[in-house]
């Protein structure tokens, strides 16, 4: 992709919005928990937060680097991240979550204009036709690594912050069928992703790299 400073403007924008998104919900947490170490293990559990940080380097990265294939399909797995965690909250969670004052926009950004800003990214500005088949299985390492981590710590803990997940609300065999059915739906919707990043890259000369 030929250098676009209004491309470039929009990666480093986003990469600046979800910055000062994870900035405020710091100093929320902070607030809330009596120090920075504190707030910064409590945000540790939410899947929510690691997406939205994860959204800083992966602008930055498309931002720096337009014309490398690694950047891109690092910001289109993150975005797929960032799908999931819209979907997710407001489907089973935001019945259970009613924040109020600044923390009100910030679950605004961190649940909606944050992941539709990054779709919309990456549907209307990356390049097209350079995503592979075997992209979602590396992408699927980020939620794996986050589950590993969030099940230890709710051993450790005794708290599990997401109910669906939550063997002591639900028993060991039915998280174990949810974190699959999970990572199946993701792997499918990122095998689709790619369908429709080849699709749109159709007549694209960049599509010639993939594969």
């Amino acid at each position: 992709m030929p250098p676009n400073p209004a491309a470039r403007a929009a990666f480093l924008a986003l990469a600046g919005l979800a910055a000062a998104t994870m900035i405020t919900q710091t100093g929320i947490n902070i607030d809330r928990h009596g120090g920075l170490g504190p707030a910064l293990w409590s945000m540790a559990r939410f899947f929510t937060l690691w997406t939205n940080t994860a959204l800083v380097p992966a602008a930055l990265w498309v931002a720096l680097r337009p014309d490398d294939r690694r950047a891109v399909s690092a910001f289109a797995g993150v975005a797929l991240c960032a799908v999931f965690v819209g979907l997710i909250y407001h489907l089973l969670l935001a019945a259970r979550h009613d924040p109020s004052g600044i923390a009100a926009l910030t679950n605004v950004l961190l649940h909606g204009l944050n992941p539709a800003a990054a779709v919309a990214l990456w549907a209307l500005v990356v390049p097209h036709g350079w995503l592979r088949r075997a992209d979602p299985f590396w992408w699927s390492l980020f939620p794996l690594t986050y589950l590993a981590a969030f099940l230890v710590r709710g051993m450790v803990t005794g708290r599990y912050p997401y109910f669906f997940l939550s063997p002591a609300e639900l028993g060991w065999p039915a998280v174990v069928a949810n974190a699959a059915g999970l990572l199946l739906a993701f792997l499918v919707a990122g095998q689709a992703l790619v369908a429709f990043d080849r699709y749109l890259g159709r007549g694209d000369r960049q599509a010639q790299r993939v594969e």
